[in-house]
Parts: structure tokens; C-alpha cells; sequence
């Protein structure tokens, strides 16, 4: 049986079926050769692998800390319940404001965003983790 990893090795591109024309790239290209032959479902198999290896780890906070944090540093523009205090603060009551993945938010804490400053020497990342985790269980 081959190895998984034999079909990532380059190969020439994969035509369309007759009349359509063009060839098949990049991504599209590796999901059809993982689709076909024989040991199709151990190349499916290494595909999915691939694709959440290369969505990053997933991250896991404490609500508890994050709580405090958000209390101590965020809740006066942000409000207490995640309704914003200020005009044009994110509502995270809301869940429009929380559509970003958790690395976009924790550099938006760590950098700041427009009037919000960066809390990159009074957070740590564990910190920003959990103020993370902790604002996603504002949303109502």
C-alpha cells in the first residue's frame, strides 16, 4: 500500500474531463488526486490531517481569569455584560464582534485596535487567552 505522503510529491497536473478544457491547480489539483485509486480513504484520511494540522492548535482558556482580566482592563469601554460603554467599542454581547478567529483577537488585545491600546506589557498571552475565552461567553 502506498504511503499517504507518496501523493504530495509533485506531480503534472491533473486534466479535466473532456470538453471542459484548462487543468485542475494547486489545491484542487491535491483533492483530486486524494479522491482517487485505490487507498482513496487513507489519502482522504491524510488530507483531513493536513488541513486541521494547518489550522493552527485550538486554544483553551479559563472563563475565571479571563473574567477578572476583562473586569479589571476591559469593561470600562466594553461594558461588564459585553454591551459597549462608548460609541463604536465592539458589542460583545453581539456575536458580529466575535466572528474573528482567536489569534485575530488576541492581537487585537496584545497591538490594540484604533483608540484601543495595546496590552502587551500588562497581559500576558495565557492572559489573552483567557480574556478571550472569556468575552465568547459574553455573547447572548
Amino acid at each position: 500500500m502506498e504511503h499517504p505522503a507518496a501523493a504530495l510529491q509533485a506531480s503534472p497536473p491533473t486534466p479535466l474531463p473532456e470538453g471542459v478544457g484548462g487543468e485542475i491547480g494547486g489545491a484542487a489539483r491535491l483533492s483530486a488526486r486524494f479522491r482517487s485509486g485505490a487507498g482513496g480513504m487513507t489519502r482522504r484520511l491524510a488530507l483531513a490531517a493536513a488541513l486541521i494540522a494547518a489550522a493552527g492548535p485550538a486554544l483553551a482558556g479559563e472563563p475565571g481569569s479571563g473574567g477578572v482580566l476583562y473586569d479589571r482592563y476591559c469593561a470600562s469601554c466594553h461594558g461588564f455584560d459585553g454591551f459597549p460603554n462608548l460609541p463604536g467599542t465592539p458589542d460583545f454581547s453581539r456575536g458580529e464582534s466575535l466572528l474573528k478567529s482567536d489569534p485575530e483577537l488576541i492581537a487585537a488585545i496584545r497591538f490594540g485596535v484604533l483608540a484601543m491600546p495595546g496590552f502587551d506589557q500588562i497581559i500576558d498571552r495565557e492572559g489573552m487567552i483567557d480574556v478571550v475565552f472569556y468575552i465568547r461567553t459574553l455573547q447572548r
